[in-house]
């Protein structure tokens, strides 16, 4: 994609890939409409740079929607984390994965993280996306219940991609913690969803400093 052209692989992923961490960072004055305007670069944050937080309300859960598809009417709800425009082509071809260093209010909660292309005039086009349910950030065997209020390390498989981000656009993550109806919500109780009605707001934060990176880890080619 970008390119619009097929390429052959003797290997998967690319024998040629390399790994590049691209780091999530605290609002720079940019104007995409979101809860946080943040910032994302190849740059690693610095020490005093402060969370990003937002409510995950299960009864009125944010919608999602299909991959190749502007994503920007539902931005306001959620934290974005926005690339400067690209100066060069940047060819992203490989598995995806997001680490988030966040905590929450709640002993469980969901993240779902989109990669979007950003096109000069302004659509948010999704690339692809992933989701986790906390109580399985260590084992889909044995769930883990949180502690409210502790920091916990979540790696969420965003699958794979094969898109070149061409020169004028920018790369942006979408992270939220629901895609309703696509999935179903989390109530946030840390109980058995399927067999409550009631949820309770959790209140989800992201952190983004030099201990707690939280970051897109890009598969690049060239």
């Amino acid at each position: 994609m970008g390119d619009n052209e097929w390429e052959d692989h003797d290997v998967w992923p690319p024998a040629d890939v390399e790994y590049r961490p691209m780091y999530f960072h605290e609002g720079l004055g940019l104007t995409e409409e979101s809860l946080n305007c943040g910032a994302m670069s190849f740059d690693v944050p610095w020490d005093s740079e402060q969370p990003d937080a937002y409510d995950y309300d299960p009864m009125d859960p944010v919608p999602g929607g299909p991959p190749a598809t502007d994503m920007r009417g539902i931005e306001g709800r959620l934290l974005t984390y926005i690339s400067s425009a690209l100066e060069v082509d940047l060819k992203v071809v490989g598995p995806l994965n997001v680490v988030l260093h966040a905590s929450s209010s709640a002993r469980d909660t969901d993240w779902f993280v989109r990669l979007c292309d950003v096109w000069p005039d302004g659509r948010s086009i999704q690339i692809q996306r992933g989701q986790l349910r906390a109580r399985y950030r260590n084992s889909f065997e044995v769930p883990e219940l949180m502690e409210p209020g502790e920091v916990h390390e979540f790696e969420i498989d965003l699958a794979a991609t094969a898109n070149v981000f061409k020169v004028g656009h920018k790369l942006r993550v979408q992270v939220t913690s629901s895609e309703y109806p696509k999935f179903g919500r989390n109530l946030n109780t840390g109980g058995v969803n399927a067999e409550e009605t009631e949820g309770v707001v959790a209140h989800n934060t992201i952190f983004h400093d030099a201990a707690r990176f939280s970051h897109i880890l890009l598969p690049v080619i060239g």
